[in-house]
């Protein structure tokens, strides 16, 4: 932003899908195929998510070795199966999903529930591997990943401050997710 200072910027943290189309955003990240035409769409890839716990909740529980363990672990994960989340856990096939003890649709409360010590939980690999009191288990066992969009109404591409941020915001997701 230093080197942009005409720019301002207003965040909206949540996993819903905001209408750029009635420019209720100028720019979204999305964790969904956006389908709509007259939008400008650049995938940024794949977000690894892995499973991860405080050392202290290892201490007290055990590590889990499979997700069968957590019937009697404590849990943290998403309260309503959001369309992201119905296409990622389509790739645990028939596998049963525990019943989170902590329950949010919010990536933010879960991050901050597993960081907290309320128990084990999903989230993106890059965040939890940052934090040097979580620990990751079941390693090689969770075949999820959320995939990555940047997205703007095609009527924005030509405004100089939102072309640089989409393009801001694309350099800085690929590195992110490498």
């Amino acid at each position: 932003m230093a080197a942009n200072r005409a720019l301002d910027i207003e965040v909206s943290v949540s996993d819903a899908v905001e209408d750029l189309l009635n420019r209720k955003a100028d720019i979204a990240l999305r964790l969904v195929k956006p389908t709509q035409d007259a939008l400008v769409v650049r995938q940024i890839g794949e977000i690894p998510i892995c499973c991860f716990a405080r050392k202290e909740v290892i201490e007290r529980h055990g590590e889990p070795q499979n997700l069968e363990d957590f019937a009697d672990m404590p849990t943290i994960g998403f309260d309503h199966e959001l369309v992201y989340i119905r296409e990622a856990l389509s790739a645990f096939g028939d596998m049963k999903i525990p019943t989170f003890d902590f329950r949010s649709d919010s990536n933010l409360a879960q991050l901050a529930a597993i960081r907290a010590g309320c128990g084990f939980g999903f989230c993106q690999a890059p965040l939890g591997r940052r934090d040097p009191n979580l620990v990751e288990v079941l390693h090689g066992q969770i075949p999820l990943s959320l995939p990555l969009w940047v997205v703007m109404h095609e009527d924005l591409r030509h405004s100089p401050r939102c072309r640089i941020t989409f393009d801001a915001l694309v350099k800085g997701l690929k590195t992110y997710i490498a």
